[in-house]
């Protein structure tokens, strides 16, 4: 006969059954769970400490070489620039620290920095045409007259005239040096703000005149410019060095300036960290060579 007690009795012990069971399953589960856990946090840890320790060597092994190239740069870079006379243009922002880096290896190399020229954003400025003469008043709004403009800058900082030195005296912020004929134009490009007929018409006009000059133009930047205008002076037929603050990036532009052709520096954008030595010169032979 059907006992109801025992039949209850077997329906507590199943669900008393079940209950340990799903009691086990979860103190189980989350131990396993925990422990994986604890794994993986673990493992991401050890991940970030030795990315971390690589970090650090790279940055140390980094600081050493440009130790080392700095030791070395006047016997790597002596006598290369000899007697030459550098410019240098800054179209847009140019930091002094680079000026400083650039009359570094300038003087390593045995060459003079001649004159540091620096136009603001935009370059093409109201103050700067009539500075240059009434003929290129409003320039800053026409292309045509933008573009002669930017032709006659480079023929004064190339040819070091009058016009250089009143420039000098007129806009002594933008144009300081002694502006003598220059050999070789270390050339930077910052910010130039908002794109502009007339900013790309002067640049483009600037350029075109200093080739016109028979003047060796190197393009150069810092290691952390963004954005890199690398690719802008690869598109102009210029040499250039990515990395001026470095010793690495210093001992390149001497090699630059004495006609090594390339891009030099350790972005992606570079050919190789540095160039070739230059073939030793012949008697009488100019240190600085035009690409023209």
């Amino acid at each position: 006969m059907f006992d109801f007690r025992y039949h209850a009795l077997s329906l507590v012990a199943v669900f008393l059954a079940l209950a340990i069971g799903i009691l086990l399953g979860v103190t189980i589960g989350d131990s396993l769970v925990s422990r994986a856990d604890r794994g993986l946090r673990e493992s991401l840890r050890q991940d970030v400490v030795e990315a971390r320790a690589a970090s650090d060597r790279a940055g140390t092994d980094l600081e050493r070489r440009d130790e080392l190239i700095q030791d070395v740069l006047p016997e790597l870079a002596g006598g290369m620039l000899s007697g030459e006379r550098v410019a240098v243009i800054g179209v847009g922002s140019l930091p002094e620290d680079t000026v400083a880096s650039v009359r570094e290896a300038v003087e390593a190399g045995g060459g003079r920095l001649d004159s540091v020229t620096s136009l603001p954003t935009p370059p093409v400025t109201e103050a700067l045409a009539r500075a240059v003469g009434g003929r290129f008043e409003g320039a800053e709004e026409d292309p045509a007259l933008a573009t002669r403009l930017g032709r006659r800058i480079a023929t004064a900082v190339a040819r070091g005239d009058g016009l250089a030195r009143r420039l000098a005296t007129e806009l002594p912020e933008q144009f300081s040096g002694d502006y003598e004929e220059a050999t070789a134009v270390v050339y930077h490009r910052g910010s130039t703000g908002e794109p502009s007929a007339e900013t790309d018409a002067f640049e483009t006009a600037l350029l075109d005149g200093l080739d016109d000059q028979g003047v060796l133009t190197v393009g150069v930047e810092e290691s952390d410019a963004e954005p890199s205008q690398i690719s802008f002076y690869t598109g102009r037929g210029l040499s250039s060095v990515d990395s001026v603050d470095l010793s690495g990036g210093r001992l390149a532009l001497v090699y630059a300036l004495a006609g090594a052709d390339g891009s030099f520096g350790f972005k992606d954008t570079a050919d190789e960290p540095l160039p070739e030595l230059p073939s030793p010169r012949t008697s009488g032979e100019p240190a600085v060579r035009s690409r023209r």
